[in-house]
């Protein structure tokens, strides 16, 4: 569009002229907009479940066809502002008055204001178009049928929503002829399941030279038999082998007897050393196929071939000085032994115990912790006192390195769940 003075004529052609390029597409988009907007309201009568989809489409259909068609219509009819006051000419015979105004806009001529002059009363009995006002009406309407659009497939989808929920409660399986009435059958009683082991021989606590051959013997009972049923052996807290005893007896329900015999140079076993032991077989429990049975622990402790020498008296056997600090050295590997039983036992009651009721595994856990920090303190007490200086070097060199041991097993106490 050329550049040209604000006169009163300038204004009224340049508002002919967006009259002719616009009243035409936004038109067709009222006119589409309308049509959408009463095929939209035509839905409400259709039920719910279907009105909601044909509404939808019917929305899309109309916007994607009021953008092209306003698009395509202003394309073409698209001219510029000298076609537009040609055709005005041509209309009202003006002989090209208002073009050559126009063309003088923006340019210095002794006849130009006098040109305009004569232009101006020519045209001063034509009514040019009030379009800025139907503009902004026509965008407005075009707004609002555009929300109405809008709000009419909101409400459908608020319609379909209601719809499918009542169809959700509606929807009950087809009644069945009915029956005779039969007299209810009696509730199988749930299983309850039972298995335990129990190991019967040697005594709970038993000592034994390396070399020894010891008879055991253990019962169970069970409601639906055994499976893999052995003696499981530790030395030292550590694993060494799966016992199986005499005869198959591991698919017997109710109550069993197993036996054997343990043969301690089998192990390798050093005086001093703790030999605990256990039975363990698996069984069905309720819904369990392979609940995990593990009886009470029992120890053995393996004394050396001469243990009468340790405590004999008289001249061959030292001084009455030399005697005491062996029974302190006695009375460490004693408490150690003991605090290696109740450690032992602590994993095998933690085996044992049901997942929802672990108190008395963590009572029996603490006193052992406490026991071992309590047995930790007296060796370093001792390892720092006058006594000590009396025993040889060698002697306290190994009583150095056991209490690193019993730090480590402190350390590992604290650790357990």
């Amino acid at each position: 569009m050329k550049k040209f003075k604000q006169t009163q004529l300038h204004k009224n052609l340049r508002a002919e002229h967006r009259k002719r390029l616009e009243k035409r597409p936004l038109g067709y988009l009222l006119l589409i907009l309308l049509i959408s907007f009463i095929l939209s309201s035509v839905t409400a009568l259709i039920t719910p479940l279907y009105s909601y989809t044909i509404c939808f489409y019917i929305f899309i259909i109309g916007a994607v066809t009021g953008i092209v068609v306003f698009l395509t219509t202003y394309i073409a009819g698209y001219q510029s502002i000298d076609k537009t006051a040609q055709n005005l000419d041509i209309q009202h015979d003006a002989k090209n008055r208002l073009e050559t105004t126009l063309e003088l806009s923006d340019a210095v001529h002794p006849l130009k204001e006098h040109h305009y002059q004569e232009t101006n009363a020519f045209y001063s009995g034509h009514k040019f178009s009030y379009w800025r006002i139907l503009r902004l009406l026509l965008i407005i309407a075009v707004l609002l049928f555009s929300w109405m659009n809008i709000g009419m497939l909101k409400t459908q989808h608020g319609r379909y929503k209601i719809e499918i929920e009542n169809l959700k409660k509606e929807q009950k399986p087809e009644s069945e002829p009915e029956k005779p009435k039969t007299p209810p059958k009696p509730k199988k009683k749930a299983r309850d399941d039972k298995a335990e082991l129990k190991l019967i021989l040697p005594e709970s606590e038993t000592r034994a030279k390396p070399l020894d051959e010891i008879e055991w013997s253990g019962v169970g009972q069970s409601s639906r038999g055994f499976q893999k049923l052995t003696l499981s052996v530790y030395v030292n807290g550590k694993f060494i082998k799966d016992i199986s005893p005499e005869g198959n007896l591991t698919k017997k329900t109710g109550s069993i007897k197993v036996n054997g015999f343990l043969a301690l140079d089998e192990f390798d076993v050093q005086p001093f050393d703790l030999v605990s032991y256990h039975l363990t077989a698996y069984s069905q429990i309720n819904e369990n196929p392979t609940q995990k049975i593990i009886s009470s622990p029992q120890f053995i402790e393996v004394r050396p071939f001469r243990e009468d020498a340790f405590f004999k008296e008289g001249s061959d056997a030292g001084s009455e000085e030399m005697q005491n600090m062996l029974a302190v050295l006695v009375r460490f590997l004693r408490l150690q032994i003991e605090l290696n039983k109740a450690t032992f036992t602590a994993r095998i009651m933690r085996q044992q115990a049901k997942k929802d009721d672990l108190s008395a595994y963590h009572n029996f856990l603490q006193t052992v912790r406490k026991e071992q920090k309590n047995f930790n303190s007296e060796v370093e007490d001792f390892l720092n006192s006058e006594i000590a200086r009396k025993f040889p070097a060698e002697t306290i060199n190994n009583i150095e390195k056991a209490n690193k041991n019993i730090n480590d097993a402190c350390s590992k106490l604290e650790h357990l769940n």
